[in-house]
């Protein structure tokens, strides 16, 4: 192996650069107030219970030839795209109306047609992620049920409660570009690695 010995002015210039991106961020945050995101601990304990990580379905197990795809920043791509659920909640019970009225998170039960090979639908099982058929509980983001509904003809059983946010500005757009350039124009690995950490810390 040979030693890299690199000149102490690389080092206080990556410091230097991760201090005004860190300030980038503050400011950013502060342009956008932050006590806009400010949830109770039962609100995020209720949101909590429908986010999980992805999940990877293998359908056909070999291929002898093939492409391999990858979304490049999907997360941040969503987040530059859609309107984000902001401000403080409005919990409803009962007298629910049309689900598309309302922007963000439900309890439900809801009926998965048996015949459907791969559930719109996943909820967490002894600490494994499913994608079951049949009746399912849980609580899931207002989109996912609308689009299992549209899409895979499931019926909504029973809804417990509904937690209503104001559906705000696509907030993040500006931010996310910027770093996307960035990491898009840096020049080596280091820089193109922290970047993307700057996007992927938003979520």
């Amino acid at each position: 192996h040979h030693h890299h010995h690199h000149h102490p002015s690389f080092f206080s210039n990556l410091l230097s650069r991760l201090f005004k991106q860190l300030l980038t961020m503050l400011a950013f945050y502060n342009r956008f107030e932050i006590n806009d995101f400010s949830v109770e601990a039962l609100i995020y304990k209720f949101i909590k219970k429908s986010y999980f990580g992805g999940i990877n379905n293998i359908l056909i197990p070999r291929i002898k030839k093939g492409y391999v795809y990858d979304v490049n920043s999907l997360y941040p791509y969503v987040m530059k795209t859609f309107p984000m659920p902001l401000g403080k909640p409005r919990w409803i019970y009962k007298n629910f109306n049309d689900l598309k009225e309302y922007f963000g998170f439900i309890e439900c039960e809801i009926y998965i047609p048996k015949d459907i090979k791969v559930s719109p639908l996943s909820i967490k099982h002894k600490n494994a992620l499913i994608q079951p058929n049949g009746y399912v509980c849980g609580v899931f983001f207002i989109e996912e049920i609308i689009n299992s509904i549209t899409k895979y003809n499931c019926k909504i059983i029973k809804i417990y409660k509904i937690c209503h946010f104001e559906k705000k500005d696509i907030i993040f757009k500006d931010y996310i570009n910027d770093m996307y350039t960035n990491r898009l124009i840096s020049i080596n690995k280091t820089d193109n690695y922290i970047y993307k950490l700057l996007m992927n810390s938003l979520y």
